[in-house]
């Protein structure tokens, strides 16, 4: 729901419930820009919102549980893959992981130290688009490493390595 993507599956179709959180969530966001003071500082204006918010993500939370239990709503299996390195990082795929941490720390340098805002704007979009490479070197190095080889991807589910290989059936 609010944070996107489908979380369940509903055979019988999606309840009202579900249906008026569903709406409510982009509601909220609608009156905080128009009714709230959007971005406006001072607690009187967001302290509200973030309540209603709090309260939309406890209510879905509840009414997806209680749908759960009686069978109403199948929760949508996300599979998450990690890619492994049999023999330890290899140096181009630590550089390009530290590099992400200097274009971040760069970033808030520029964001704390530069006298004039021209400077600091300028460094901090250079540094945006600089985290944009840094991630596609890595995503490029990683697929490099997986079809050598080098490193293998591995399903995880919740916190551990299921040990199944992406590609291969064990």
């Amino acid at each position: 729901m609010p944070s996107g993507g489908r979380t369940h599956d509903f055979p019988n179709g999606t309840p009202i419930p579900v249906l008026v959180l569903w709406v409510a969530w982009p509601a909220l966001g609608f009156v905080w820009l128009v009714f709230g003071g959007g971005f406006s500082p001072g607690e009187r204006h967001w302290l509200p919102f973030v309540a209603v918010a709090v309260s939309i993500f406890f209510v879905y939370s509840r009414v997806i549980a209680h749908y759960e239990r009686t069978g109403q709503a199948i929760p949508i299996r996300k599979v998450t893959v990690v890619t492994k390195f049999q023999n330890g990082l290899p140096k181009p795929m630590l550089a390009a992981r530290a590099s992400f941490f200097l274009t971040v720390a760069l970033m808030l340098f520029f964001a704390a130290r530069s006298a004039r805002w021209e400077a600091a704007r300028t460094g901090v979009i250079a540094c945006v688009f600089g985290l944009i490479a840094v991630a596609a070197v890595n995503l490029s190095l990683e697929a490099y490493y997986v079809k050598r080889g080098r490193a293998v991807e591995v399903e995880v589910n919740g916190r551990r390595a299921t040990g199944r290989v992406k590609g291969l059936d064990n």
